[in-house]
C-alpha cells in the first residue's frame, strides 16, 4: 500500500511540474540570464525533488496505476455441505444441503415411517400398517440473508401408502351404506383394503433454519411448515366370504349378491370423499443439522 501511495504521489509531482513549466514557459523565455538562472536551478530542485519522490522502487506502471476495483466476493460456505435429521409428519428423515448462491440452497433427503394399529368401523376390524418411504428436493431461498426461508420442491417419490387387513368374525353384524349385515358362520366376511398416492407431488414449505449455514457457523436447527399436494387418494376395498341379513338368515357369496355390492360401492365412495382434504398433505417438520 505505501508503494502505491508513493508512486501516486510522484506521479501528481511530475504533471503539477510539467502545467507549471508550461504556464511559465514564455515568461522564462523573456527573462534576464538571472532570472532564466534561478528558473533553471529551481526546475533543477524541482526534478531533483521528483527524482527523490520517484525512489520508491515502484514500477512507474504501477505509479501511475489506479487502483482496480475490488473483485466480487465468492460466495460464503462455497463447496461446504450440511446433513442433518429430522422429525417430520412424512415420518424419520436424512437430508443434505449444499449452497448454490449467496442467498440459497440445493436441499433433499429421504424419509421413512413404520406404523401398525388395529380399529374398528361399522362392525368391521381392521388390522392397518402405515407404511411411509418418500424423497424430496427444495430450492431454499433465503430472502432476508438470515435463516428464514422460503421453500418450492418436489416430492421425487412417493411411496406411501396404507393396507389393512379386514374381517368381520362368525354371527357378528357390520353395516354398509346404511343397510346392517351378519357375517357367515361357516364362511365368515373377509377383506382388504390399500389407500395408495401419487409417485411425484409439488410441495411448499416455509420455515426457519439453515442447514448449510454462512461463514464459521456449523450447527442449526431448521423447523419447517408447508404441504405436499398429491391429489385425492384413492381407497381400494374389497370384500369375499358370505354375509346374511341381520338376522343371521338368507346368507350367500358376497360376490355375486348385487344388493352387497352396491352397497359397499357407496361405502367406498363415502370413504373416498371423507379423504378429499387429504389431497394437501401437512408437512410439519424439526431436525438438527451441522455443517462441514
Amino acid at each position: 500500500m505505501s508503494k502505491l501511495w508513493c508512486g501516486a504521489t510522484a506521479a501528481w509531482i511530475n504533471y503539477a511540474v510539467c502545467v507549471l513549466l508550461f504556464a511559465l514557459g514564455p515568461f522564462a523565455m523573456a527573462t534576464p540570464d538571472g532570472a532564466s538562472t534561478a528558473t533553471k536551478t529551481t526546475t533543477a530542485g524541482a526534478s531533483a525533488s521528483v527524482d527523490v519522490a520517484d525512489d520508491s522502487g515502484a514500477p512507474p506502471a504501477q505509479q501511475l496505476q489506479t487502483p482496480s476495483a475490488a473483485k466480487p466476493r465468492a460466495i460464503e460456505s462455497a463447496g461446504k455441505i450440511g446433513i442433518g435429521v429430522k422429525v417430520s409428519s412424512l415420518g424419520m428423515g436424512f437430508e443434505a444441503a449444499i449452497p448454490v448462491m449467496s442467498r440459497a440452497n440445493i436441499r433433499a433427503g429421504f424419509n421413512m415411517f413404520n406404523y401398525d394399529r388395529t380399529l374398528s368401523q361399522d362392525g368391521v376390524s381392521y388390522e392397518g400398517k402405515l407404511n411411509f418411504r418418500s424423497s424430496e428436493a427444495y430450492f431454499d431461498w433465503f430472502p432476508f440473508g438470515g435463516s428464514f426461508h422460503l421453500s418450492p420442491g418436489v416430492v421425487l417419490y412417493n411411496g406411501n401408502k396404507i393396507t389393512a387387513n379386514a374381517s368381520v368374525p362368525p354371527t357378528q353384524t357390520f353395516s354398509f351404506n346404511g343397510q346392517d349385515y351378519a357375517s357367515d358362520a361357516n364362511n365368515p366376511l373377509t377383506g382388504d383394503a390399500k389407500l395408495d398416492f401419487k409417485r411425484v407431488d409439488p410441495a411448499f414449505v416455509l420455515g426457519w433454519g439453515n442447514l448449510a449455514p454462512r461463514g464459521r457457523k456449523h450447527w442449526s436447527i431448521p423447523v419447517e411448515f408447508g404441504a405436499v399436494y398429491q391429489n385425492v387418494p384413492r381407497l381400494l376395498l374389497n370384500f369375499s366370504g358370505s354375509a346374511c341379513d341381520a338376522g343371521g338368515g338368507n346368507c350367500q357369496a358376497v360376490a355375486g349378491d348385487a344388493s352387497f355390492q352396491s352397497n359397499l360401492q357407496a361405502e367406498r365412495n363415502k370413504l373416498n370423499h371423507d379423504l378429499a382434504p387429504f389431497k394437501f398433505y401437512p408437512i410439519i417438520s424439526i431436525g438438527f443439522g451441522y455443517k462441514f
